[in-house]
């Protein structure tokens, strides 16, 4: 069984509503979202280093990983930065999207009377 935080649970409803159940895997090591290639004697650091939530097309190939991070307003978690120095650049020399949010951004995205919505904040996040 997988243990998901009240936050995590919710986005991975709504990765899974957008997506599709069978697109959204919890919770992979990003070892294995890497197929187990990693460059420079990595591999343990990447066996450490989990993403959130990965996103496979329709072959399982991973296309996006998600994943929430502290947020600009307060100081930075160690695995903020383990995100953005090591899980990030790693990602992307494989090609695959490696997209952060913030807890204010879920809950505003999450709020019935915000007007900003899932889909345009993928799409501003995917246009960067």
């Amino acid at each position: 069984m997988i243990h998901l935080e009240h936050q995590e649970a919710l986005l991975m409803r709504l990765l899974c509503g957008f997506f599709g159940q069978e697109q959204v895997i919890p919770k992979m090591s990003l070892f294995a979202v890497c197929s187990g290639t990693i460059e420079g004697g990595q591999d343990e650091r990447a066996k450490r280093s989990q993403c959130l939530f990965t996103v496979v097309d329709s072959d399982d190939q991973p296309k996006i990983v998600f994943d929430f991070f502290s947020g600009f307003d307060r100081p930075f978690e160690t695995k903020d930065v383990e995100g953005q120095q090591f899980i990030k650049p790693t990602l992307e020399a494989r090609g695959i999207r490696y997209i952060t949010m913030s807890i204010d951004e879920f809950s505003e995205i999450t709020d019935p009377q915000s007007a900003l919505d899932f889909y345009h904040w993928l799409k501003d996040k995917v246009e960067l």
